[in-house]
């Protein structure tokens, strides 16, 4: 199901004087349903083998200017 689906279906059964936040909250419950349900078909391993790399300086240290900002 699509996002904008998603959000058409869950308002269309909130009532008319429902907040933002109800609004917010209902998609978001209707979002975690939808995605354990997906969730719940088994994986298949090794679909794409070499699509995915972590390149060798992954775990190095960020230079100061990461944390600080360039100056």
């Amino acid at each position: 199901m699509s996002d904008k689906q998603l959000v058409l279906n869950v308002v269309s059964t909130l009532p008319e004087h429902a907040t933002l936040g109800e609004i917010n909250a209902a998609i978001a419950r209707e979002a975690a349903a939808n995605s354990s349900r997906a969730a719940a078909t088994p994986r298949v391993l090794g679909l794409h083998p070499g699509s995915i790399w972590t390149s060798d300086d992954f775990n190095a240290p960020l230079p100061d200017e990461f944390w600080l900002g360039a100056q």
